[in-house]
């Protein structure tokens, strides 16, 4: 395919440890942050902390070995490193001159939750994340003399959740038959926003459908927060768009018309919503703010343009190239290799 059919990735990739095959060296992307954060097992555990925009030089600690970490951020002034190794707790470390201080522990306050993850929300507060709710907390002065502060709680049953920096909304999935719970997260405090009931297509007569992470993309079009809602079976092929209006109530906006079948991987790019096909290892890219056809005030859209390939080629050991594609997808505007230790952004078509 030539070059005026395709989609550029830039020429200079981050690179970082790549993830192991024996799990002795894992990888987690924090997409509030932008860093990639790898974490190597052994008699002591080293975790390197690698900005993908490059705005600071890496930073590398090195702490007792206390098991395998499943979720670890840095706040957001970068002051406290965070990790997770059981559901029972989060485990914070200040920084001081370049080295981890002694660990305290955050607990959840609901009875026999499961903690399904954290996010830092502000440079000293966390949100805890149970499968019994939500919790804010603030945390406040240094060790010795830190203090962890309860802001406030919200008690309902929640399945897995996704977050919006940009716009401080938290999605909360309730079932698995499309129901959610908006949040909306502000300093100290946490505000219900109207539930959404995404649709399932029951005209299709489709046994068990369900809705799960990997249907969900929350990310930002054209400065407003936008649900994508991925297909839920092979038989529906177009991405349904919920756009947050100005009453901060989520509505069904437009519908994207899909040219394949099989799994799906977003990116935004200026705008641009860009639709990555696994099985044909093409992309669609749609433009939403373009005048469309519309059915019952719903926008349809079909792609402007279609069956791009992704041409990137990174040197290999040895000296042999490869041509990259998107394998795994760590966020909005990123696509990374975990393979061969890459990741780039998309700039442009």
């Amino acid at each position: 395919m030539d070059d005026d059919n395709c989609l550029q990735l830039n020429d200079d990739p981050i690179q970082f440890v790549p993830a192991s095959v024996s799990k002795t060296t894992n990888v987690f992307y924090d997409e509030i942050t932008g860093q990639i954060i790898t974490v190597h097992s052994g008699e002591l555990t080293e975790i390197i902390v690698t900005s993908s925009t490059r705005c600071r030089e890496n930073m590398v600690f090195k702490i007792e070995d206390r098991g395998p970490v499943s979720s670890i951020k840095m706040s957001l002034d970068c002051k406290i490193l965070t990790m997770m190794r059981t559901a029972l707790s989060v485990e914070l470390m200040d920084i001081k001159e370049n080295t981890l201080q002694s660990p305290y522990f955050l607990y959840c306050k609901f009875k026999g939750a499961k903690l399904l993850g954290f996010i830092w929300t502000g440079n000293n507060e966390i949100l805890l994340i149970s499968d019994k709710g939500v919790e804010l907390y603030q945390i406040e002065g240094q060790v010795p003399k830190q203090r962890i502060v309860f802001s406030k709680s919200i008690n309902l049953h929640v399945n897995w959740f996704i977050y919006s920096n940009h716009s401080k909304i938290l999605l909360l999935s309730m079932n698995s038959f499309g129901d959610f719970q908006p949040l909306h997260i502000l300093p100290g405090n946490i505000n219900k926003l109207t539930k959404l009931e995404v649709d399932l297509d029951i005209s299709l007569n489709i046994p068990n459908q369900s809705i799960s992470e990997r249907n969900i993309v929350m990310t930002t079009v054209y400065n407003t927060l936008r649900i994508l809602v991925l297909p839920t079976s092979q038989s529906r092929n177009e991405i349904i768009v919920y756009t947050l209006n100005k009453m901060m109530m989520f509505k069904k906006s437009h519908i994207l018309r899909l040219t394949h079948n099989g799994k799906l991987l977003i990116n935004v790019v200026d705008n641009l919503i860009v639709v990555h096909y696994q099985q044909t290892k093409s992309s669609s890219v749609f433009d939403i703010y373009m005048e469309a056809a519309k059915e019952h005030t719903i926008s349809h859209y079909l792609p402007i343009l279609d069956d791009l390939s992704i041409k990137r080629t990174v040197p290999r050991e040895g000296g042999s190239h490869y041509v990259s594609h998107l394998c795994i997808l760590f966020i909005i505007k990123i696509s990374s290799n975990m393979k061969f230790n890459y990741i780039h952004y998309i700039l442009k078509f």
